[in-house]
């Protein structure tokens, strides 16, 4: 093109280009909560935005939605009455105060949502004992993931309870599964079942495990379910407290045999989780197996293997229950508040025919764990570091003027101080709180009563330091 002169080239062939010319359009934005919580008790509301974009008149809006458990109103208000259940689901508006310039269509804009079903009926927990929280249920055999478990023997009778925090009243409903005749709960009052398993388990050739399940059918079928492992014996590890400047931990071995006398007896205690401990012995307990020998050794996998025999063929392990060794175990570096569960493994033991009796264990734990122990704070003489570390392995004066120190405000504790200063109040075997409880709790508080804990152990007197943690009277 040269002015309003057009030159054209014979050897091009001429082309034509379709244009389409649109305009700003307008739109729309909604702006609200992308999950709502239902309630199962009360309705719930949750309140959405439209805004205009740059290019639109003023709006007029109409909303809708595709929600079955939820209704919004004009106003952008969403109402969810009280539900159990939940959807995913669709908010819409439609602006039908302006077009879209360039379809004639109206203009629409969405946000998708998520309804979540409201909690109706709590949770339910099999607690053994007879009241709330209950005994501890220790860790499943074998440390399977998402169960709890017990072990027990023929002739064993165990109270449950269910501890919950439902909304209505329960109806508990019980199964064991698999069903034998030899194994049944029944309700023996207002709180609590009791499961019996009879004599005729001595019918076993191999552990079993059974499943213990309860269930509401009252409140949405909320259940709970704990392992109940039954052999013929049992190997109880009990639970140990160690001062981790000690560096040796003892775990008793508990032998519960009500129907048989025992000539031999082996297993492995292999650790479930972080382990630091290295078996280096076994002493038998002269009450129970005076004539008996007990040997352990560290095996390759980390397991220790211990074996309990007598070279006196007329020695047995009486019928009954109680402790029978105490292994030995030294730890490679111990941390305050490190925890090694420790379970019974490949299990074997004889009677008094050298007949094998299946035999099951249950776990226990050594705790690394110090009370009243204090000063230092690892930081002495420089910035703090890593406030969770603290004391040096003895409770002595220094500890006793910390703890004054941090009770006047004159120091600000780290928190490995706060918890190692709340000690249990009173003296043996009154140790806890509420004052005059048994029960080794502490208050929360660091005040006077703590340091007159601390002042009996840096003494050497009976304190409830020793007594909670170690089980030690003097």
């Amino acid at each position: 093109v040269v002015g309003d002169t057009t030159v054209w080239d014979p050897q091009i062939t001429p082309g034509i280009i379709d244009l389409t010319i649109t305009g700003c359009p307008c739109t729309c934005e909604i702006t609200g909560p992308a999950v709502v919580q239902s309630d199962a008790f009360a309705e719930v509301t949750a309140q959405y935005t439209a805004t205009p974009g740059p290019n639109c008149g003023i709006p007029t809006y109409v909303w809708s939605d595709d929600c079955t458990l939820a209704d919004i109103d004009q106003t952008g208000l969403l109402t969810v009455p009280a539900a159990t259940a939940g959807e995913t689901c669709t908010i819409t508006v439609v602006d039908t105060a302006n077009t879209d310039i360039n379809t004639g269509g109206p203009i629409a804009c969405q946000i998708p949502i998520e309804i979540l079903g409201g909690d109706c009926c709590g949770s339910i927990e099999i607690a053994r004992g007879r009241e709330c929280p209950g005994e501890e249920i220790d860790d499943p055999a074998y440390n399977r993931p998402g169960r709890r478990g017990l072990v027990a023997t023929c002739g064993d009778v165990i109270d449950f309870t269910v501890c919950d925090d439902l909304f209505t009243e329960p109806c508990y409903e019980w199964t064991i599964e698999p069903e034998v005749p030899w194994i049944e709960i029944v309700q023996i009052d207002d709180c609590c079942w009791r499961l019996t398993i009879g004599e005729n388990c001595e019918q076993l050739t191999k552990t079993q495990e059974f499943e213990i399940t309860v269930t509401d059918p009252c409140n949405a079928s909320a259940s709970d379910s704990i392992i109940l492992e039954v052999g013929k014996v049992a190997i109880d590890l009990g639970d140990t407290a160690v001062n981790p400047q000690s560096g040796t931990a003892d775990v008793t071995v508990d032998l519960i045999n009500p129907d048989h006398h025992l000539r031999a007896l082996s297993f492995d205690i292999t650790a479930m989780g972080y382990d630091n401990l290295v078996c280096t012995g076994c002493t038998a307990d002269p009450n129970r197996a005076l004539e008996f020998t007990c040997s352990a050794a560290e095996q390759e996998n980390g397991d220790c293997r211990v074996v309990m025999y007598s070279t006196n063929p007329a020695a047995l392990i009486a019928k009954g229950a109680g402790q029978v060794a105490t292994v030995l175990f030294d730890a490679e570096d111990p941390a305050i508040g490190n925890c090694v569960n420790l379970m019974p493994i490949n299990e074997q033991s004889s009677d008094q025919f050298n007949e094998d009796l299946c035999t099951c264990g249950a776990p226990g734990e050594v705790c690394f764990k110090t009370c009243g122990d204090i000063y230092p704070q690892d930081c002495v003489g420089g910035p703090c570091g890593d406030t969770q570390v603290c004391g040096d392995g003895v409770v002595d004066l220094f500890d006793i003027l910390e703890v004054i120190d941090i009770i006047l405000g004159i120091q600000a504790a780290t928190p490995c101080q706060l918890d190692n200063a709340d000690v249990p109040n009173g003296m043996p075997p009154y140790c806890g709180n509420p004052p005059g409880d048994p029960n080794c709790l502490t208050d929360g508080d660091i005040d006077i009563f703590d340091v007159l804990v601390i002042i009996d152990k840096a003494l050497g007197k009976a304190n409830c330091c020793d007594y909670c943690l170690f089980g030690q009277l003097f």
